[in-house]
């Protein structure tokens, strides 16, 4: 979304939360992240040797990326700045993905991968 050391800027965060806030132009969101989704489903299946089409492992990957990136921004624009501010919005987007690449733990529980035979 944005370079590691840098914040959206205030028009970005306003048009974000106009959106948040707009049930018809959350529809729109949810459009736009469609087709984000299935271009990286696309990538993930040439990655991985698998067909987006047939089968289920990319557009899950892909959704799921989709599914930690927005609720991470979600979280970010609900911070409450009395509270401290928010956390950088790129690293609370990395925190999701990490959290979601080590299988979602429950907080303060280890990672539960499965090991491979």
């Amino acid at each position: 979304l944005f370079p590691p050391d840098a914040e959206p800027d205030r028009a970005w965060v306003t048009q974000a939360q106009l959106i948040k806030n707009t049930p018809a132009l959350r529809v729109e969101q949810l459009r736009s992240d469609a087709l984000v989704q299935a271009g990286l489903a696309a990538e993930i299946a040439r990655r991985t040797g698998t067909d987006a089409r047939r089968d289920i492992y990319p557009d899950l990957v892909a959704g799921a990326v989709i599914g930690a990136t927005r609720t991470a921004l979600a979280h970010w624009l609900d911070a409450d700045p009395a509270a401290g501010g928010p956390i950088p919005l790129g690293e609370l987007v990395d925190r999701a993905l990490a959290q979601l690449a080590a299988g979602l733990p429950a907080p303060g529980r280890p990672s539960r991968r499965r090991k491979d035979p």
